[in-house]
């Protein structure tokens, strides 16, 4: 072989175990309630706060379909933003819906905080995830959703985020790319028709 071909080798050697070096995995807590969060070890205040963040996340980012008839084929149970931040998330503590501000729930705190809302339909929350980056320096909390039926069926069902990025099959602490949970928070950006999430999931699943 030639030198220069042994080099070229070389380089592209180190510069992969670079980028496995720099995405390294994280540990991740996917929860249902704030009971399954603080049997993980977490505290109340920190399973309190982290269900509030990701209440607010799900009003702004939550998958968004035009009719309910469509969401409901991919997620059984929907609902308006309005509807949605008018209710404390599902599996609150006591503590988590006057967490923020008294007498409000989180996603009226959202919506007070600048999150208009417009005429879509989006699946009701199904649990939460927690996510350590950076070495434990900054905790991210995000929704999570349960799909059913053929997305389900189709993409191996347990939860997932809204991106379409499948987190668990189940309820417990899970480990994933740091770049993966980073870019599982990306924003609802379109509105999706039926079976719009099965297909965001599986381009998901293919690009990973």
């Amino acid at each position: 072989m030639k030198r220069s071909a042994s080099l070229r080798l070389v380089l592209m050697g180190g510069a992969a175990l670079t980028l496995s070096a720099c995405d390294e995995s994280v540990d991740v807590g996917v929860f249902e309630t704030v009971e399954q969060c603080q049997t993980m070890g977490y505290s109340q205040s920190a399973c309190d706060t982290a269900i509030q963040a990701a209440a607010r996340e799900h009003l702004q980012n939550a998958p968004r379909y035009a009719t309910k008839a469509d969401c409901e084929a991919e997620f059984g149970r929907c609902e308006t933003p309005t509807q949605a931040a008018s209710e404390t998330p599902p599996g609150a503590g006591q503590n988590a819906a006057s967490a923020q501000t008294p007498n409000q729930t989180p996603g009226q705190v959202a919506q007070n905080q600048g999150g208009g809302f417009g005429s879509f339909f989006m699946p009701m929350m199904a649990g939460y995830m927690i996510g350590n980056m950076m070495g434990n320096r900054s905790a991210m909390a995000q929704p999570l959703y349960r799909p059913v039926g053929e997305t389900a069926r189709a993409n191996g069902g347990g939860l997932f985020a809204g991106n379409g990025t499948r987190v668990a099959g189940a309820t417990g602490m899970t480990r994933m790319p740091e770049s993966t949970l980073s870019a599982a928070r990306a924003p609802a950006t379109s509105t999706l028709s039926r079976g719009g999430f099965g297909a965001r999931a599986n381009s998901v699943s293919v690009a990973s």
